[in-house]
């Protein structure tokens, strides 16, 4: 973890199953994401009481199609690899594994309900193929001011993305560079509002207008305030039919 905090990653993996390392890499995620301001994620088995939008638990393995199993512990590679890979405007529910052909263990219905509500990535079978049943985090601890989108991670990586690319924006190119005026913060506002106008043309969010963002001086005379509204797009993921027989 040491050698890891000085690098930037978006998801970090750890596929033992020692509890002490999994509640320290839980601790690692959220300090780097809530204190240094770099969200990333992080992927490890067996530990839905995380609850938290930065740690995903997997909760079974799967048989591969050379008849090799992977513990759950093992899946988090998969995971790992196909959520650093996810675009943020890509869920991977439903998303098929290409070279598996059972889950192991296999669930029932009610145990992949009761994995989704306890926070846990869990994989299941259907016509013949094994799938995500759906994407999410740890993440449990619904509020009113943060609700059920939290635990979704197609979510999440659309924050993470406006977080991070915002602070690489403005340390690769405003830094010491802009005059801390009307002027300048409008220029920054320009470079964040094209940013967000290419997220919404990419479904990454919705209803996106150039007044979502603020950007303000600050107490400090070297200080700026960035004030971003952003409602990210989910994908349908549930359909409720209703059938009326006359």
């Amino acid at each position: 973890m040491t050698a890891l905090e000085a690098l930037d990653f978006n998801v970090v993996i750890y596929d033992g199953d020692d509890p002490i390392q999994k509640s320290a890499f839980s601790l690692f995620v959220q300090r780097l994401s809530y204190g240094s301001g770099r969200y990333c994620q992080a992927v490890m088995s067996g530990c839905p009481n995380a609850d938290s939008e930065t740690v995903i638990s997997v909760k079974n393995g799967y048989r591969l199609n050379d008849g090799s199993t992977l513990t759950p512990q093992q899946a988090t590679w998969w995971v790992g690899g196909a959520t650093a890979g996810a675009r943020n405007n890509q869920t991977l529910t439903y998303g098929i594994h290409p070279n598996a052909v059972a889950a192991v263990p296999g669930m029932t219905k009610a145990e992949l309900e009761e994995s989704v509500a306890e926070g846990s990535f869990a994989f299941f079978e259907e016509f013949g193929k094994v799938k995500v049943i759906t994407d999410i985090n740890t993440f449990t601890s619904f509020t009113v001011d943060k609700g059920k989108a939290f635990r979704k991670n197609r979510v999440i990586r659309v924050l993470h993305s406006i977080a991070n690319d915002t602070y690489r924006t403005f340390a690769l190119y405003y830094v010491g560079k802009l005059d801390n005026k009307e002027v300048g913060r409008d220029l920054l506002k320009a470079e964040l509002v094209g940013y967000m106008d290419r997220l919404q043309g990419n479904s990454a969010i919705q209803n996106f207008v150039s007044d979502d963002v603020v950007v303000l001086p600050g107490i400090d005379s070297d200080a700026v305030v960035i004030d971003i509204w952003a409602q990210p797009v989910d994908s349908v993921e549930k359909v409720y039919i209703r059938v009326t027989i006359n």
